[in-house]
């Protein structure tokens, strides 16, 4: 049985690397660059994901977090 973490884990995942289907919500990126590695990892068990890029993924969200804090914090927003 999951967990309520791994369920939302599971979800974010999902929404991140198929964002096709539906736009990816601020809070879910930051929770998502919050993940640790292993946790991703076992997210895409069953998944085919290429773990380079998933890293490389990951980097980008977190980045782009940041820019869209840094963007509010100096009133873009």
């Amino acid at each position: 049985m999951l967990t309520d973490r791994q369920r939302k884990l599971e979800r974010i995942v999902f929404n991140v690397f198929h964002m096709k289907y539906r736009p990816v919500t601020l809070e879910e990126l930051k929770l998502f660059s919050q993940l640790t590695e292993t946790e991703i990892r076992d997210s895409f068990q069953q998944n085919e994901g290429n773990i380079v890029e998933i890293k490389r993924n990951i980097f980008l969200l977190k980045e782009h977090v940041k820019d869209y804090e840094n963007r509010k914090k100096f009133g873009y927003f």
